[in-house]
């Protein structure tokens, strides 16, 4: 296994199974783990900038060093912790064994600068990231800001007094979404350009998976098999202890694409011009190759 040894770099874009990700992450880590006792030692810290996280990491603090030092804050049962960025450094990182890192969706254009620096010299990245068709994505995230899910978002209820098809039809909509977060930090009021694509197209290319949001348990299984020889179905009893409910958002709409106005579809289709090339030269043709291959195979 080439990629043995590797640390999985998971980039999270909002309502693309990133959360998923995490958890199950989370689990997979107690397998290795050979602390005795590892539900004390195995940690989520997360790394927050101007009060933002922009980067979560699931590591081993077997030295209990968090619960010790007071750049730590304990969030959440003796497992979550967070600490500034201005606090980090290479030598207080060095009491940890970190087994994967997410990168949020606000250090997509800052963590090689600000993050790498602070993680050990052998650490060699396993990069991932999950896309989403554009539709379903606006979907889901008009009704996660809806729901209590969203509840300690600073964007939660944001839509409640718009409709859907209002929604997309707004400067909401989130157009071009991971172009102008990777290249901009979101500034929305810079124009996209082609050269702007053919960049993001050169970074991805470069990553290990860039899979179907869909996809997330069989990426999850095939990386941590890849980087760490963990076969998730002879360790199916630990992970099921570890696992959490599906993260899913309630209540959420169901509307067709077809279902919408002629003019909000014009509207819609014109302002994911960008996150549709980029989730069809990934995923839909990909898969259309995958599908033809089969098909040759079997004559």
């Amino acid at each position: 296994m080439d990629n043995i040894n590797k640390t999985p770099v998971f980039f999270h874009i909002p309502k693309n199974s990133g959360t998923y990700f995490l958890n199950r992450s989370f689990a997979f880590a107690s397998i290795i783990n050979d602390d005795s006792q590892a539900d004390k030692t195995n940690v989520r810290l997360e790394i927050l900038s101007d009060g933002d996280i922009k980067y979560r990491l699931i590591c081993f603090d077997n030295e209990r060093v968090m619960k010790l030092l007071k750049y730590f804050t304990h969030v959440l049962n003796g497992r979550v912790y967070q600490i500034d960025i201005k606090d980090c450094s290479k030598d207080l990182f060095q009491f940890f064994d970190i087994f994967a890192v997410v990168i949020c969706d606000r250090g997509f254009g800052s963590y090689k600068e600000e993050l790498y620096p602070l993680l050990p010299y052998s650490f060699s990245p396993f990069y991932i990231i999950s896309l989403r068709d554009a539709f379903s994505r606006s979907l889901s995230m008009y009704s996660y800001v809806q729901s209590d899910k969203s509840s300690h978002e600073e964007y939660h209820d944001a839509f409640k007094d718009i409709s859907f098809d209002e929604y997309l039809n707004s400067d909401l909509i989130e157009e071009s979404w991971l172009i102008s977060q990777i290249l901009f930090n979101g500034d929305k009021s810079i124009k996209i350009k082609q050269k702007d694509l053919d960049e993001v197209v050169s970074l991805l290319d470069t990553f290990d998976k860039v899979i179907d949001y869909k996809d997330i348990w069989e990426c999850l299984c095939e990386t941590y098999m890849e980087c760490y020889g963990i076969n998730a179905e002879e360790n199916k009893e630990k992970l099921d202890y570890w696992l959490e409910v599906k993260n899913e958002t309630p209540e959420k709409l169901k509307i067709k694409f077809s279902d919408l106005k002629k003019s909000t579809r014009d509207v819609f289709i014109k302002n994911s011009k960008w996150e549709k090339i980029l989730f069809d030269r990934y995923i839909t043709d990909n898969k259309q190759k995958g599908r033809n291959n089969a098909d040759i195979s079997q004559k």
